[in-house]
Formats: structure tokens, sequence, C-alpha cells
């Protein structure tokens, strides 16, 4: 069995080993953020990202969330 390097291989091969190396970066970055949100308690809400929502930032930032979530579901 060859080395875990996801550019070595070709076709499906290196597709399933690039999708599930994205797969435990993602877990990863969630189970921190439920450690934090879990730690504050539950009475508190864990806030990426706050302002006025009528700004352009809280819209952009609201606009580059969803397009990261469906680019990462499009991928898996």
């Amino acid at each position: 069995m060859d080395t875990f390097n996801p550019f070595k291989s070709t076709g499906w091969k290196k597709a399933a080993r690039i999708n599930c190396l994205i797969l435990v970066i993602l877990s990863v970055i969630l189970i921190a953020l439920s450690i934090a949100t879990l730690s504050r308690g539950f009475k508190t809400a864990l806030f990426i990202y706050s302002g006025n929502c009528r700004s352009h930032n809280v819209t952009t930032v609201n606009l580059a969330f969803h397009l990261l979530i469906n680019v990462v579901s499009t991928l898996v």
C-alpha cells in the first residue's frame, strides 16, 4: 500500500483522498467550534461576526459563508 499522497493518485482515487482530507479538516474545525460553544454554556451564543444588519460588511460575510457552504457541499 502506498503512502498517503493525494496528488500521487489519479482519477477517482485522487478525488476520494482529497474529499477525505477536506472532511477531516472541516470536522476538526466543527468540533473546535462546538467545544468553544459548549465551554461558554448554553445560554450564550458564539458570534462569528456581529454588526449592524444593514451594513455592507455583514452582507458580505453572510454571502461568503453561504458560498463556502455551497462549495464544500458540492465537493463532498
